[in-house]
């Protein structure tokens, strides 16, 4: 292990550290773009992090001359933050609000100071002053001075701030009595999460926004743990508890979890989630961490690991190496459960077999339109076919100055209900806000089956002429999927068509819709007297859509009656 690092570190000895170019900043206010800033600020912390990492398994002072031009470097950088969280086009020295990326360089500076404060001493006093200082102006003072949006939010930003916030306070204040008024301030906001967060422990952001939600809150949970020497414990109380073991119940199989909301269907469970999986005591989570180790060669190669991070955390890094030996005693198994219910965020997810890929997967989603990372999609629900994706939610694309204002958010497909697996009733999608949401939800899971009733009427505006739209989702285990759905109309305007997205290429015929899943075909069956299926394919200019799927397509069934009721039933299953 201590090759891989230093070996990694290495390649970057002489780097030449960039200032940031404020063409670049400003490319988000131009024309929306956030990733080429991105990609080079991130690019130049990870560099930083490989060469810290070498030099603390080399420990000959190799690195350190680049390490600490790095951190002088990054003094200097005017804002730490990214375009995307920032008012103005160019970063000034006068506006250090604290987001996401300003307190995670806040974080990895605050873990370097720990990491090399004898060797920074050593070639100058002045810069662990300088370090101190920029964290001091920059978070500490800037978290004191005012209260922002997310200190009492129950999403990502909340504790993923916090765990950098409070590294900052321990490392990098040296004033006693404001470290315990920084601590206050952290621990009334992580307060404030918990107390919002689902009882049910389910993450309303998604699977990919948990590991920045309840894993950078038990990253905070850790920390305090360590800073109080055990006395600071919380790993038994039940939400957070019920937080851990959410992303277990969202794992499909084959790499591929439930993706609702402003995620992408592949998700790689992180080695470093180890620390929390032992600090919870979670067998699910550590093994899920053990497995992914095994298969990535952690062990043998683990800056590869690191290296090809989109934003390397120091600091899990570092708490990860520390429970090392305990790490090595797991062998570590893919966990598939075989159901689950979270009744505060409505989704259900069920497969056919017990710890198997074979067969159908089903997730299904009521909840409203107006979730964290909101796609108006209330009724949604996804299948996969022996461990592969069948009926799909297509994600989210690159992130664009676009994407985080409402005014423009649902202009985008993607978070239109019209490309999600939901009808869109006389012409109408589903509209965007709190109030648009699923009424008289139930679940009913045996272990025969696993059935879910919701009624997806008020998800739509009053244009849809729609009084009631009663959506049953019916799993037999080992056979199909069946769905009904029983509506009540106020009037019949025009045709109503049930969407169905899809990475498979449809065959269409006259009473069914068949897709080749790995050599073996499955499809959607319906009765041709009551639906007429057709489908289009969904042109993608995002790389990103393209990445993930290839292709993807719609497949439209529209209900042939015009009468203002009716019951519609179709079954999924293997052809």
């Amino acid at each position: 292990m201590r090759k891989s690092y230093i070996s990694a570190g290495e390649k970057l000895l002489g780097t030449k550290w960039e200032t940031t170019d404020i063409t670049l900043f400003s490319d988000f206010r131009e024309n929306g773009d956030r990733e080429r800033y991105q990609q080079f600020i991130f690019g130049k912390r990870n560099h930083l992090m490989a060469l810290a990492m070498a030099e603390i398994m080399e420990g000959k002072g190799r690195f350190m001359n680049d390490i600490l031009n790095g951190l002088f470097s990054t003094c200097e950088e005017t804002w730490w933050g990214v375009p995307a969280h920032y008012g103005p086009k160019m970063p000034l020295v006068e506006n250090q609000s604290l987001d996401l990326f300003n307190a995670e360089t806040g974080g990895m500076m605050a873990w370097m100071l720990y990491m090399f404060k004898e060797p920074i001493r050593k070639f100058s006093p002045y810069l662990e002053t300088r370090i101190q200082n920029e964290i001091s102006r920059r978070i500490l003072e800037e978290g004191a001075k005012k209260k922002e949006w997310w200190r009492s939010a129950s999403m990502n930003w909340n504790p993923w701030i916090c765990s950098n916030w409070m590294a900052c306070v321990l490392f990098a204040e040296p004033d006693r009595e404001k470290q315990i008024k920084y601590m206050r301030l952290i621990n009334e906001s992580l307060d404030g999460f918990i107390d919002g967060y689902p009882d049910d422990g389910g993450c309303d952001e998604g699977a990919h926004y948990w590991d920045r939600a309840a894993g950078s809150l038990f990253d905070c949970l850790n920390l305090l743990s360590y800073a109080t020497d055990g006395f600071a414990e919380f790993s038994s109380t039940e939400k957070i508890k019920l937080m851990g073991d959410y992303l277990c119940k969202m794992n499909i199989g084959n790499g591929y979890f439930v993706n609702f909301a402003d995620a992408g269907p592949e998700l790689t469970p992180n080695v470093e989630w180890f620390p929390s999986g032992l600090y919870m005591k979670n067998k699910e989570l550590i093994s899920m961490a053990a497995n992914t180790a095994k298969s990535r060669n952690y062990f043998t190669n683990p800056a590869k690991t690191y290296t090809s991070a989109y934003l390397h955390t120091f600091n899990r890094e570092l708490m990860l190496l520390s429970k090392l030996s305990a790490f090595k005693k797991y062998e570590g198994e893919n966990v598939l459960l075989f159901d689950s219910w979270l009744p505060r965020i409505q989704v259900m997810t069920a497969r056919s077999k017990k710890n198997s890929t074979d067969g159908l997967f089903v997730a299904a989603k009521g909840g409203h339109n107006n979730e964290s990372h909101n796609h108006n999609d209330v009724g949604h629900f996804i299948v996969y076919a022996d461990g592969q994706p069948l009926l799909i939610d297509p994600g989210v694309g690159t992130y664009r100055k676009e994407t985080f204002n409402n005014a423009t958010r649902y202009k985008i497909w993607s978070m239109q209900s019209g490309y999600h697996n939901v009808p869109q009733i006389n012409g109408v999608d589903q509209q965007y806000g709190s109030k648009y949401a699923a009424k008289d939800v139930s679940t009913k899971i045996t272990s025969r089956k696993a059935v879910m009733n919701l009624d997806i009427a008020g998800a739509y505006p009053k244009e849809a002429m729609v009084k009631s739209w009663k959506r049953t989702i019916d799993l037999t285990r080992g056979k199909n999927i069946t769905v009904t759905e029983n509506y009540v109309l106020d009037k019949f305007v025009r045709p109503t068509e049930l969407m169905f997205m899809t990475q498979a290429q449809p065959q269409v015929e006259k009473d069914k819709v068949t897709f080749n899943i790995n050599g073996k075909k499955y499809g959607i069956f319906f009765n041709s007297n009551d639906m007429q299926a057709s489908y289009e394919e969904v042109k993608l200019d995002d790389a990103k859509f393209v990445n993930m799927w290839g292709k993807i397509y719609r497949v439209k069934l529209t209900i042939k009656s015009n009468a203002t009721t009716g019951k519609i039933k179709y079954t999924i299953k293997e052809a």
